[in-house]
C-alpha cells in the first residue's frame, strides 16, 4: 500500500496482462496499466527520486515501472525470461525468473 496525493493505493497483477491500481477504501478502480502482452505475474510499490512508483513483472520477459498517477511507463527492461516477481526499493529493483535468478538493478544515476 503506498499513498498518491493523499490516498492510500493497492496493486494487483493479472492474467488480462494489466495492473490494476485500487482504492482500498472504497474498492474503486484507480487506474488500469496496460503495456505488458502476457500474464503479469508480480507487482511492488516503491519509490524512485522520491516519486511513487509500481514495478511489475510479467511473463513476457519484461519488468515494467510505472507512474501510478498518470498511469505512464516509466521504464521497460527487457530481462530475456519470463518474470515472476519484483520488488522496488530504494531506487533498487530485484527481479525473479523462471529460472529462480535474481537480478538487481539501480534505477537511477544518482546511486
Amino acid at each position: 500500500c503506498i499513498e498518491i496525493d493523499g490516498q492510500p493505493r493497492v496493486a494487483s497483477a493479472s492474467n488480462d496482462h494489466t495492473v490494476r491500481v485500487w482504492d482500498p477504501t472504497s474498492g474503486a478502480t484507480a487506474a488500469v496499466l496496460k503495456g505488458h502482452t502476457s500474464w503479469v505475474r508480480g507487482v511492488a510499490w516503491g519509490e524512485i527520486d522520491g516519486q511513487p512508483r509500481v514495478a511489475s513483472a510479467s511473463d513476457d520477459a519484461t519488468v515494467r515501472v510505472w507512474d501510478p498517477a498518470s498511469g505512464a511507463t516509466v521504464t521497460v527492461l527487457a530481462i530475456m525470461r519470463p518474470c515472476h516477481t519484483v520488488a522496488l526499493r530504494r531506487d533498487r529493483l530485484a527481479i525473479g525468473t523462471d529460472r529462480g535468478v535474481i537480478g538487481l538493478r539501480f534505477l537511477t544515476d544518482s546511486r
